[in-house]
């Protein structure tokens, strides 16, 4: 049996003809091999897919934890019970198979202890050194806090507001930290794209710099119901406000860590 094969392409649809000849006891049977033979077509799915984007993630990390964890007065948040979160897996669940996810950076500050919850930066330290094993996630937690005195109208209790000075504490530097790296990677051609998951306006600055002076785009992950001044200066914004993102993607019960050790989920988690 002697095999020619030609092929010719017609916009993005292949096309091979197979021309059989001196196909042996056809023609004893009376039967004649058909001209030409047959074709066959892939398609779109044979076309050339665009490569995912490279992206690098920045979490603001305390916007973040209080925009999930944290409800109004202090109490539990909409995704209490989901803080042991996978953050590799729930961005790449949120933003889905366009973007290849590299490194990912977060920002916050250490907590310390206090009378009410005098176990908080045990978990916390926990759920880093989770992250850094597991998730492959850059800890930046340089930030500070700092105790400030405020003056204030009270509106409520009492029947006669006034001025009242309250203390309370503010914590510093990690948006500061999240800005610098965003910017000094986009200079260094360290990613295609930024995702930044905040909603903190203070970064709108550095923002419009790296997508305006540097020429790259940057997304926006952020949990509110309504968008913020900060989410409208980004290319586009992902709603990260699922459930399913939270349940689906947390960490392993158990995580060993490089040096053999294992770290496991905080029991009040």
């Amino acid at each position: 049996m002697t095999l020619r094969m030609t092929a010719t392409r017609v916009y993005n649809v292949r096309c091979a003809w197979y021309q059989l000849t001196n196909i042996p006891r056809a023609a004893a049977r009376g039967a004649k091999p058909p001209q030409g033979g047959f074709c066959t077509s892939w398609g779109k799915s044979m076309t050339q897919a665009q490569p995912p984007t490279r992206v690098n993630v920045y979490f603001d990390g305390f916007n973040f934890y209080y925009a999930a964890f944290v409800g109004v007065g202090g109490g539990p948040g909409p995704y209490d019970g989901y803080k042991w979160l996978d953050l590799r897996a729930y961005v790449s669940a949120v933003l889905g198979d366009s973007f290849d996810v590299r490194t990912i950076r977060y920002f916050s500050t250490k907590v310390k202890p206090t009378p009410n919850d005098p176990d908080k930066h045990l978990r916390q330290d926990a759920y880093f050194r989770a992250l850094a094993a597991h998730s492959h996630v850059d800890i930046h937690s340089d930030g500070q806090f700092r105790k400030r005195q405020k003056r204030g109208r009270l509106i409520q209790p009492g029947a006669q507001p006034g001025i009242v000075r309250v203390e309370v504490w503010e914590e510093k530097g990690a948006d500061v930290n999240l800005a610098s790296w965003l910017i000094y990677e986009a200079c260094q051609g360290a990613f295609e794209a930024a995702v930044v998951v905040s909603d903190d306006s203070d970064l709108i600055g550095p923002v419009k710099m790296v997508q305006e002076r540097l020429g790259k785009d940057v997304f926006v992950i952020h949990l509110r119901n309504r968008r913020s001044s900060f989410a409208h200066t980004a290319k586009h914004v992902y709603r990260g406000d699922k459930t399913h993102f939270f349940a689906k993607n947390q960490l392993p019960q158990t995580v060993v860590l490089p040096t053999g050790k294992t770290v496991s989920k905080p029991a009040p988690w």
